[in-house]
Formats: structure tokens, sequence, C-alpha cells
């Protein structure tokens, strides 16, 4: 994938334990504070409109062009990496068992990987 964390970052679940304004407020405050994004989706299912949710959030502080990969299976022999862009993404190539990460405004792809620098 490359080094999408390289900036500060933070890691949410948007499952269905958690009620939903507290996953809306924390999505909101991290996407404002340009933090990296990275959604752990154990059942994200094409119907989940949680997903749909995230990603309407997410497009209000990132540009169309804002870098995002979808991380299926990973460490596993069937994993696979896509890499596209937010304006992009349709939340029904975000399966089940995925994770994924939407960058920050810094984020790039160089030689087909995904980097967001560190700041220095």
């Amino acid at each position: 994938l490359g080094a999408p964390l390289g900036s500060s970052n933070a890691v949410i679940s948007p499952g269905e334990q958690t009620p939903w304004p507290v996953i809306e407020a924390q999505v909101r405050a991290a996407a404002e504070a340009d933090f990296v994004l990275t959604f752990c989706m154990p059942s994200a299912k094409p119907e989940d409109s949680r997903l749909e949710e995230v990603l309407s959030l997410a497009r209000q502080y990132r540009g169309p062009g804002t870098p995002v990969a979808v991380v299926r299976d990973a460490q596993r022999a069937e994993q696979q990496v896509r890499l596209a862009t937010l304006g992009a993404l349709e939340a029904y190539e975000v399966a089940e068992q995925s994770i994924l990460i939407i960058g920050s405004s810094r984020t790039r792809i160089v030689g087909g990987r995904m980097v967001t620098p560190d700041g220095r």
C-alpha cells in the first residue's frame, strides 16, 4: 500500500454497536482536523447505510481527488489492495472484512503507492 499513515491519523469502526451520532461526531472531528481516516469495516455490506453516510461525511471535508485505499483480506493470501479517489469510490467496493483508508489533504499516490508525508 505504501505509507498512508505518515501523519496524524484516526481509526474508526462504524459498527452497529456504536450509536450513529457518536460515529458521526468522530468522523467530522477527525476529517475536519485533516487526519488520515482509517475505517475497519467488519460488516460493510453494500446496503449498509453507515458506509454511505461515512463517505458522504468525508466528502464534506475532502476533495474528490483525495486518494483512498481499500484493503481486503489484509495479511491473507487473498489480500487485495485497490487505490482510487474519494470522488470515484462507491460503497459497494468496500467488502466485508475490509479496511478503508481515506487520505488527508497531503496524501498522494507516488509510484503506485499511497503516501502521506509526516509534516517535516
